[in-house]
């Protein structure tokens, strides 16, 4: 194949990677352009310094596959602290934190009635505590279907 080849080659597996990356929007494929990129710039410096020079299929594989494995090794902890911070909650998890008030007595040794959120839950305490009808208590974790509560 000549280097023209692995340059058109290379063009593709970049559109490729941005496209799936655009689309996943995880930091998947990411890494692949980086690589591809690499590969890309380096396959250019070569064919215009001399365009009869036939380039190796696996050099440019060992540098698509160090670039994109060493991209993905030193960046991807910064990216994913950078923009991986918006986690929003959704449906259980975000009550872990809420405040609910307590409709049916809670004890070490029997379930209770809470509410939170408008919602209605079933709930238990871990510790030797009994929280009484009124209360207010801190949603402190989820186990099944029942919150684990204490006194706030």
């Amino acid at each position: 194949m000549s280097l023209s080849m692995w340059i058109i080659l290379w063009v593709v597996v970049l559109a490729v990677a941005v496209i799936l990356e655009f689309f996943t929007s995880v930091f998947v494929s990411i890494w692949f352009v980086v690589g591809s990129l690499v590969t890309l710039v380096v396959d250019f410096i070569i064919y215009f310094i001399n365009k009869d020079f036939q380039f190796a299929w696996y050099f440019q594989a060992t540098i698509f596959s160090l670039v994109s494995l060493l991209s993905l090794l030193f960046f991807r902890p910064f990216v994913v602290k950078k923009f991986g911070k918006n986690k929003v909650s959704t449906n259980v998890e975000s009550l872990i934190g809420e405040e609910a008030k307590v409709l049916k007595k809670i004890t070490k040794m029997d379930t209770g009635l809470v509410k939170v959120k408008g919602q209605e839950w079933t709930a238990i305490t871990l510790k030797s505590e009994v929280l009484d009808v009124d209360e207010i208590v801190i949603v402190k974790s989820i186990s099944g279907v029942k919150l684990e509560v204490e006194k706030k």
